[in-house]
């Protein structure tokens, strides 16, 4: 199979790795992030237990600041890590260690680069072993966040997604967003606008075609929470064999905003409902300013100190220009987008798959209106699947009961949860009907 050349010189450094698991800490005699645990050579002298409390002169108050420090440090730099060692605090000087590169079972991790936006975002194909040269490939399209698509933890869902349809002899096909992982150039992820983000991601379909000589008949996009939003949208132009979508929304970005202030507590904690209506009416007028009046977060903070309260607790602005961690005006332009028409548009064969206790997705009504839309307009070919005792993240979060259980005792993550196997035969066996159709 065609792809990036593992052996090629690579015109994008690898980023930096501090080679540790960390955590946020917030008690004892400093606040910042813990070294939990090594993994590797870290090119710093590190030791489990450190607090870290700087990272070349920046602060990390938490774990989020900790990789915005570490974000543009490539490996060979040199780096200064400043932590909090028991009672003494100590400087650590070093040469910054490569990030290292996914492993998968059976299958081959090959790097290469997309020009785009005037910077080089990196790409990542993982090639199952023997696989012919005309076989199936599967671009996974990811969440609204900003961090890398990289999986290097063999627990991670999309790892063993990923490792899973390599077995099934399925390559898999990532991109970063501008400014993640080893991308370059351009504006950071944080500050692009919605369009921005689709584009790259449809630059790597492109490169996928004419880059990498894969036919659009062999690719299946698989859009993951916001990404299957993004996914109908990348198959309009040059439509691909098929589209499966996981943990996503249907209706109107903002429509959903307020469903989700509405009902989202009741769904995931049980609580009261009659609160979460009066929530869902305090958001009515903030989403209208936001989405249909477009205005910025400084214009309605100006509005005055109840005004950018509101904004804080509902929207999570962080008093300049985001929210939730991404640019306002991509949220704004997300709410733009027309859902029923970009499905009528895909021509391709579609599966939406929905996890039983996916409480961020909320109800399985829009997964199910997305098969209904499209054998509208092309009956037979599209499909429904409900997956039990399954999560947003694809893990198995049991019943809805155990999952406000969970949630009420302060466990959201659900990370020692196993991953749900059943998904990569799901998408493996409707890879192969859509292959014979």
């Amino acid at each position: 199979m065609a792809g990036p050349c593992a052996a090629a010189a690579d015109p994008l450094p690898r980023s930096a790795s501090l080679a540790a698991e960390v955590r946020t800490v917030t008690g004892g005699a400093a606040r910042g992030v813990e070294v939990t645990a090594l993994r590797g050579e870290a090119g710093v002298a590190l030791k489990a237990g450190d607090i870290i409390v700087a990272l070349d002169g920046k602060p990390t108050a938490d774990v989020p600041a900790l990789l915005a420090a570490l974000r543009g440090t490539r490996a060979g730099n040199r780096l200064h890590v400043e932590v909090q060692r028991g009672r003494v605090r100590k400087h650590l000087w070093g040469i910054a260690a490569a990030r290292p590169i996914e492993r998968f079972a059976g299958a081959e991790t090959r790097l290469g680069e997309v020009a785009f936006g005037g910077g080089l975002l990196r790409d990542i194909m993982v090639v199952p072993h023997g696989a012919p040269a005309d076989g199936p490939l599967l671009f996974l399209i990811p969440g609204y966040t900003c961090a890398s698509v990289e999986t290097p933890d063999p627990d991670a869902s999309h790892h063993q997604l990923i490792e899973g349809l390599a077995k099934r002899g399925i390559a898999t096909y990532r991109i970063e967003k501008p400014g993640v992982g080893d991308s370059r150039g351009g504006k950071p992820c944080a500050d692009i606008d919605f369009a921005t983000e689709l584009g790259g991601f449809v630059a790597g379909y492109r490169a996928l075609v004419e880059k990498y000589g894969v036919s659009p008949d062999r690719i299946f996009l698989f859009g993951h929470s916001l990404g299957g939003i993004e996914a109908p949208l990348m198959a309009r132009d040059l439509p691909p064999r098929g589209v499966a979508v996981y943990g996503t929304v249907y209706e109107n970005w903002q429509d959903y905003m307020a469903n989700v202030f509405r009902t989202q507590d009741f769904i995931a904690l049980a609580a009261d409902p009659a609160l979460g209506e009066a929530r869902g009416e305090e958001a009515r007028a903030l989403l209208h300013q936001v989405f249909v009046d477009r205005l910025t977060p400084g214009q309605i903070a100006a509005q005055g100190p109840e005004a950018a309260a509101r904004l804080t607790s509902l929207m999570s602005w962080d008093g300049g220009t985001h929210y939730y961690g991404r640019h306002y005006a991509y949220w704004q332009g997300l709410a733009g987008q027309r859902m029923a028409a970009a499905w009528r548009d895909v021509h391709a064969e579609v599966l939406s798959i929905f996890g039983e206790s996916d409480v961020e997705a909320l109800n399985d009504i829009g997964h199910r209106a997305i098969a209904d839309v499209v054998n509208h307009y092309r009956p037979g070919t599209a499909r429904f699947v409900a997956v039990p005792l399954t999560g947003h993240k694809m893990r198995l979060d049991g019943t809805l009961a155990d999952v406000r259980r969970a949630r009420s005792g302060g466990d959201e993550e659900g990370a020692t949860r196993p991953f749900n196997p059943a998904l990569i035969d799901i998408v493996a066996d409707w890879i192969a009907r859509a292959a014979k159709r």
